[in-house]
C-alpha cells in the first residue's frame, strides 16, 4: 500500500493524466476557434453556463452569431493573457489594441460582454473610460459620430449656466 501511494505522489501512476478538454468557438462567418475549456469557462459566464448544461462534452460548437473572426481572435488572445499573466498584464494588452484599433478594442468589449467575461469587460471599460476621459466634448462626438443638434446660441447658454463644468 505505502509504495503504491508512493509511485502516485512522486508521479509514476500508471494512470494517463486526463487530456485537456476543448471546445469550438465559431464566428459570425463560420471560421472557428478551438479553445481550452478550463480557460474560457474559468471567465467566461455564459461558456461556463453551456459547459453544465452540455454535462462537460468535449468539442461542442459555441456559434457567436454577435462576434466577427478577428474580434474573436483578439478577444480569445485578451482571455488567455487575462488567464495566464494576470489583470496588469492583460490591461497593458488592452492598452496597446486601444492605441492601436480603437474601433476593434469597442467590439472586443462587446463580444467580453456577449460571453459575459466579467474580469475583461472590467477591465476594457475602465481603459476605455480612461481614454474618453482625456477627449474633449468635441473629439468625443467625432469619435463616437455623434451629431451635435444644438445651435452655438444654444451652447453657448449651457456654456454661460455651467461655466463650472468646463474648467
Amino acid at each position: 500500500m505505502w509504495t503504491e501511494s508512493k509511485k502516485i505522489l512522486v508521479g509514476e501512476s500508471s494512470r494517463a493524466k486526463p487530456e485537456k478538454k476543448s471546445l469550438v468557438l465559431v464566428a459570425s462567418n463560420g471560421d472557428e476557434f478551438v479553445a481550452d475549456v478550463a480557460d474560457i469557462a474559468s471567465q467566461s459566464v455564459m461558456i461556463r453556463n453551456l459547459i453544465s448544461y452540455m454535462g462537460g462534452a468535449d468539442g461542442f460548437q459555441v456559434p457567436l452569431l454577435s462576434v466577427t473572426a478577428p474580434v474573436l481572435a483578439k478577444l480569445l488572445d485578451l482571455l488567455n493573457v487575462n488567464t495566464k499573466s494576470g489583470d496588469k498584464e492583460a490591461t497593458l494588452k488592452i492598452e496597446e489594441l486601444m492605441k492601436a484599433d480603437m474601433n476593434m478594442m469597442i467590439d472586443v468589449l462587446g463580444a467580453a460582454n456577449y460571453i459575459e467575461a466579467t474580469s475583461l469587460f472590467d477591465l476594457s471599460c475602465k481603459a476605455l473610460a480612461n481614454k474618453f476621459k482625456d477627449m474633449s466634448v468635441e473629439e468625443l462626438r467625432a469619435f463616437l459620430d455623434i451629431e451635435c443638434d444644438f445651435t452655438e446660441e444654444e451652447l453657448q447658454q449651457i456654456h454661460d449656466e455651467a461655466a463650472w463644468a468646463f474648467d
